[in-house]
């Protein structure tokens, strides 16, 4: 599924944005007239001031969306929503939200705070949408935000429970197409993945009859399970132990046969002071993030360190150790709020500091999968679930945890990457885990919402509870 792209317009876009408009009301010749009016500075709505600007979205290069705003003396308020515009087709995915975010920054860095829309009264969904959005009504005809730098200013908190529910929701989202080709994914999903492809609780259509477990629409795997143990242990103990984690894990119940090595090996010595020396997998990665949130980015011995700890009970290989701690440094740098590049340079420095410092029987080369995965990424004109399959499947240990990393530093929105995630296949659930967490840190409003109230329904995790005991313990 291709990524969507947000970008500031210009005037070689008035036409296909003239036809968005009129797909609605009005005609392509009134709209590129109007459209083409405003962004010259020649169209003056009432109580405009000149800065203004127009926000376009695209799929593989075709216009979906736009958005439009600009300064303003109206109704006492600085900036004015002009238009906002979501083909019919893209509707409901995201897009819109994404749009008012970009636009929320642009007001920002004006110095714009109180920012009104005139939103036709019988026009209950754009109403209700603004609402959602943290608008207020003004009068009949107009909304208002007091501040809507609040769509884009987040505590540590806020940002602490995105990452938990980025996680637990590209789990879910992810399960339906794990160990899947991308040939079967498209044999068992002709459309692709767009969320839960089915009714929530039922049996995924390909798990019925599966002697291990019939997985439910929406229900997380052991990825999830598995973080909050180490969450668990943490609240706990207010450290980070491999002790108490292994104390934790060996409660934990999903995922555990003869199949799966390093869990079952765990499980069946029943001890929670063991120590792996063996299993190169991304177990141990899929579970660490809540190292990441209690240690902030600048205490880095305390993040590999942590990270090591948590992945021991099961997981003593160099290149686990080393995905474990690019994931828990990412986690935790994508908290503190730096740019998507700093989060991959702490992600590979970890990774690299990890090698060096409990390397295996070969060279160090986990940190430059990283490295080599991401460039892959920022190179490709489009994210596509099909090129990037065949360039980076997700089905070993160093493209797992690498690819998890590339979406979440080259992407900018949590639902975007679980939907990419799930439609490459392989091991689609941690990588849509791994990358729904780090990125619903660093942007928690893309993390779905109706995704995550389907995951709490069928899961009863009570991520909230966790997160508020998690928040106070960063440092």
């Amino acid at each position: 599924m291709p990524t969507i792209a947000y970008r500031e317009a210009t005037v070689a876009d008035v036409g296909a944005l003239a036809r968005i408009r009129a797909a609605s009301w009005g005609t392509e010749p009134y709209w590129e007239s109007r459209i083409s009016g405003y962004m010259r500075g020649e169209l003056h709505p009432q109580h405009s001031l000149p800065p203004r600007v127009v926000f376009v979205a695209a799929e593989q290069g075709v216009l979906v969306g736009l958005i439009a705003g600009h300064l303003t003396r109206r109704f006492g308020c600085d900036g004015e929503l002009e238009w906002l515009d979501v083909i019919p087709e893209r509707r409901r995915t995201g897009i819109a939200g994404a749009l008012l975010r970009t636009l929320a920054r642009w007001f920002q860095a004006h110095g714009a705070k109180r920012i009104c829309v005139d939103v036709d009264p019988r026009n209950t969904p754009a109403r209700a949408f603004y609402r959602k959005h943290s608008a207020e009504d003004l009068n009949p005809h107009w909304l208002v935000w007091p501040d809507i730098t609040a769509l884009v200013r987040f505590t540590t908190a806020d940002r602490i429970l995105a990452c938990l529910k980025g996680i637990a929701t590209g789990d879910a989202v992810g399960k339906q197409t794990e160990t899947l080709s991308q040939e079967e994914v498209l044999q068992w999903f002709p459309s692709g993945i767009h969320g839960f492809e089915g009714p929530p609780g039922s049996v995924i259509p390909r798990y019925v009859g599966n002697a291990k477990h019939e997985w439910r629409i929406g229900e997380t795997t052991d990825d999830t399970e598995r973080t909050i143990a180490v969450a668990r242990a943490i609240i706990t103990d207010r450290n980070v132990s491999h002790v108490s984690i292994g104390r934790e894990l060996l409660r934990c119940k999903k995922c555990v046969h003869p199949g799966l090595k390093s869990l079952w090996e765990f499980h069946e010595a029943a001890d929670p002071t063991r120590i792996a020396t063996s299993h190169d997998g991304c177990g141990a990665a899929i579970r660490v993030a809540p190292v990441g949130i209690f240690y902030t980015s600048h205490r880095f011995d305390d993040l590999l360190t942590g990270a090591r700890e948590a992945a021991m009970s099961t997981h003593g290989g160099s290149h686990a150790i080393a995905a474990a701690a690019a994931t828990a440094a990412a986690v935790s740098a994508a908290i503190d709020e730096p740019s998507p590049r700093q989060v991959l340079e702490v992600a590979e420095y970890a990774a690299a500091e990890s090698e060096r410092r409990w390397p295996g029987p070969t060279a160090p080369a986990f940190a430059k999968a990283v490295h080599a995965v991401h460039d892959y990424l920022e190179r490709l004109p489009a994210l596509r679930p099909a090129d990037i399959a065949a360039s980076c499947l997700p089905n070993q240990p160093m493209t797992i945890v690498p690819l998890a990393l590339g979406l979440a530093t080259v992407m900018q929105s949590a639902q975007e990457a679980i939907l990419i995630a799930a439609n490459i296949g392989a091991d689609s659930d941690s990588v849509a885990s791994i990358a729904g967490g780090i990125l619903g840190a660093m942007y928690p409003t893309t993390v779905n919402p109706d995704w995550y109230g389907v995951v709490e329904t069928i899961n009863d995790h009570d991520l909230v509870a966790i997160a508020n005991e998690l928040a106070p313990l960063r440092h």
